[in-house]
């Protein structure tokens, strides 16, 4: 079975699904009874401070109330999520990657809304979901790519790069060779 686990899963460029279209998933576990990632370059049309207040947290630096949340996926948009680079401050963090660290903690939100948490941080609300199988049928149709997932690429890469350059590690380099029409005689 292929693992994709801490790996980037890429929508191919023909991919139907609205959810998915140009999108790159930091897929957090893959296994035999599904699959969970987080879309790491949809930015919210929302700014963290709306976010900030709706969750009680005094933010009192624009630069950082400015900056937008991501939309992980089409699941439980309520729920939050924190991908980061660990940092000496961490609390509540699971390692989801060997430089990649993933929170849902309240205290680390605080600490980034007051500048003290990790300089390299993803918010994220939401995340993708596949149920058992349904990842595999959909790499078996070409819906997929994948690619290691770099801490570059996460956290450093604009979001309005992070599909063409997941691609082009993928091996794809450019999307115009994907055609609707490969494979009919």
């Amino acid at each position: 079975m292929l693992n994709l686990t801490h790996q980037l899963l890429i929508a191919a460029p023909l991919m139907p699904d609205p959810n998915f279209s140009r999108t790159v998933t930091y897929m957090l576990e893959h296994n035999a009874e599904g699959a969970v990632g987080l879309i790491i370059n949809r930015p919210s049309p929302r700014c963290l401070q709306h976010l900030f207040s709706h969750v009680n947290i005094d933010c009192h630096d624009q630069s950082i109330a400015e900056r937008h949340y991501q939309l992980g996926g089409p699941v439980s948009l309520e729920q939050g999520f924190i991908l980061f680079r660990p940092y000496s401050g961490q609390s509540g963090t699971v390692q989801a990657g060997a430089d990649i660290g993933l929170s849902c903690s309240h205290e680390l939100l605080s600490s980034i809304a007051h500048g003290d948490g990790p300089e390299n941080a993803q918010i994220i609300l939401g995340y993708a979901g596949w149920q058992a199988g349904q990842l595999e049928r959909e790499f078996a149709i070409n819906g997929w790519l994948n690619c290691p997932a770099t801490p570059e690429l996460l956290f450093e890469l604009p979001l309005a790069q992070r599909w063409t350059t997941a691609l082009e590690q993928a091996g794809v380099s450019s999307p115009a060779f994907f055609d609707s029409q490969t494979g009919h005689a």
